[in-house]
């Protein structure tokens, strides 16, 4: 599963022009080991310091509203080499793109690849949401507040805009993702540098 998982991310970058070399090592592990409360509520993560993706093996949570299976831990499997790619190209840059977009682009290749009638069952199942009407609907809330429905209004926004070359765009600073403005009065140092 593992090795389907780089090839197909690996060939996916390829085919949009970016050559990674995945220097990544992969543990999967029980959901239980989880301590923080940030990683408690994700299917696995990607830490870029110390170059280590962590996949949970089950879970009692339904993403999208699915069955846990060994095809869906295979999407989030590639949802996280996906970000191991991204931090390369960008060279680990958050000002270039900010984690938001990151996500947004792990979750849009994470569909596009995605086993097609997985694909087509978890679309069916958020037949509701739309994609993003504008990009400053992209942001640190958006893709934190719900993420079933930010990873489907990724995926719609994604092919909306143009798919795979929309990515390459972002990914070469071609589109410039605007900037997040606060809804509300924030001082300078609480703003987020990461």
């Amino acid at each position: 599963m593992a090795c389907t998982a780089v090839a197909d991310v690996d060939s996916y970058f390829r085919g949009i022009g970016f050559e990674i070399t995945p220097r990544v090592s992969l543990r999967f592990a029980d959901r239980s080991v989880v301590r923080s409360a940030k990683q408690g509520s994700t299917h696995g993560y990607f830490d870029a310091a110390s170059s280590e993706i962590v996949v949970y093996r089950m879970a009692a949570v339904r993403p999208w509203g699915l069955r846990w299976t060994s095809e869906l831990a295979h999407s989030f499997l590639r949802h996280e080499l996906a970000h191991m790619a991204i931090w390369e190209i960008v060279g680990g840059d958050l000002t270039r793109l900010r984690r938001e977009w990151h996500e947004f682009i792990a979750y849009a290749v994470q569909l596009d690849i995605m086993d097609a009638r997985l694909r087509g069952e978890l679309l069916a199942t958020q037949s509701h949401v739309q994609p993003f009407e504008n990009l400053t609907e992209i942001n640190e809330f958006t893709s934190r507040m719900d993420p079933d429905l930010f990873a489907v209004a990724a995926y719609k926004t994604y092919l909306a805009r143009g798919a795979r070359k929309f990515v390459t765009q972002l990914l070469r600073a071609e589109i410039v993702p605007p900037p997040f403005s606060y809804p509300f009065p924030v001082l300078p140092s609480e703003v987020p540098t990461q």
